[in-house]
């Protein structure tokens, strides 16, 4: 696995990838608001036997990578082309990611024919937010909660996370201590508030109706809690499957909106199978 930097638009873009030797195909992954390209260290790690090279993204103002003074859709489309270019603009290429990373492969896939597919982790088939949704009182929403996200040491941080999580593991502590850093002996989120509130202002006008017929085979993983969410979800499902209709749902059990950390075995069959089905020539490795 290997972290590199790629410049954008003038800012650097963190990534991390993992290669398969002789492999063309991709799967590109952008993680969901204040994650990190840590997020996806399961799927990296598992890429050569699968055939696959992956590479995760630390989207602007996120993890390590460089602020952005605005965050459009134009700016997304660019950081998704920008690093694909330092790829070596791969042919064969499916993009997707976690909550807003998976509307922001939506954004991406209906400009650009060359995806060849998406995998949304618990986005892109709903409407982030309702009709009528108040943004200031969201920004102020957003800068109270990374407020509470202060911790006086490390050791307090992951307790804090392992009392709330629905399971742990190595990968888990890795991913969510990579979103945060460590200022003037206190224990912080690495993403601003004015950062959370691009995102937010950005996946406002985001409209599942609106969206362009996408004739793509395109997975969607759902979670399962809270279970009074279940009927909002379906909803959303079907309405995202008319614009979609190349559509592959799995609901994941035991799993919240956080399911890369609640259920990553879940996660990983998934998208594995997805992906084995989009580009059946992929070759896994016996090595």
């Amino acid at each position: 696995m290997n972290e590199q930097f790629v410049r954008v638009e003038g800012h650097a873009i963190r990534i991390l990838t993992a290669t398969r030797p002789g492999s063309s195909l991709w799967l590109l992954l952008w993680s969901g608001l204040g994650g990190t390209a840590e997020g996806f260290l399961r799927l990296l790690r598992e890429d050569p036997e699968h055939g696959w090279n992956v590479a995760a993204i630390d989207a602007p103002g996120h993890g390590r990578s460089d602020l952005w003074d605005t965050l459009s859709n134009e700016d997304v489309v660019s950081v998704w082309d920008g690093v694909l270019q330092f790829l070596g603009s791969p042919v064969d290429v499916v993009v997707g990611g976690h909550s807003a990373g998976a509307y922001f492969a939506v954004t991406w896939a209906t400009r650009r024919p060359t995806c060849r597919g998406l995998v949304l982790l618990e986005g892109g088939y709903m409407n982030p937010f309702p009709d009528g949704t108040d943004l200031d009182a969201v920004f102020q929403q957003n800068a109270a909660y990374l407020d509470t996200r202060r911790f006086q040491t490390w050791e307090d941080f992951v307790a804090a996370e392992r009392a709330v999580a629905l399971q742990w593991d190595a990968d888990a502590d890795v991913m969510l201590r990579a979103q945060m850093v460590e200022v003037a002996g206190e224990i912080r989120p690495r993403i601003l508030a004015a950062t959370a509130n691009q995102v937010t202002a950005n996946l406002a006008d985001y409209r599942v109706a609106a969206l362009p017929l996408l004739s793509l085979p395109t997975l969607v993983v759902v979670a399962t809690l809270p279970p009074e969410m279940a009927a909002g979800r379906a909803e959303g499902v079907s309405a995202f499957r008319e614009r979609v209709p190349d559509l592959e749902v799995v609901n994941v059990p035991k799993a919240g909106h956080d399911l890369l950390i609640d259920n990553p075995t879940a996660i990983s069959e998934a998208a594995w199978a997805f992906l084995s089905h989009v580009h059946p020539r992929a070759e896994p490795s016996h090595g």
